[in-house]
């Protein structure tokens, strides 16, 4: 996982080791399960670290205006 996104020539550098695929039909749910498998893999926030700033405003944002929400559940298969 790059700083920025990884199709740009200049990412800002690795961030972060892959951690996985995730699918999902609700966007909001899909990016907050992303950033707790990370945070959790990482011991600490990757994105709040490397862009100094919360990602979690974005999630409850999202969900605040209708986007999807929070709530997800993790099926290994």
């Amino acid at each position: 996982i790059s700083k920025w996104c990884d199709c740009s020539p200049d990412h800002g550098g690795i961030i972060a080791e892959d951690a996985g695929i995730l699918f999902a039909g609700d966007p909001v749910a899909i990016d907050k399960a992303s950033i707790d498998i990370l945070r959790n893999i990482n011991g600490k926030d990757v994105f709040l670290e490397a862009n100094h700033k919360d990602p979690d405003n974005c999630i409850e944002f999202s969900e605040k205006y209708g986007l999807g929400t929070r709530e997800y559940s993790i099926e290994n298969r």
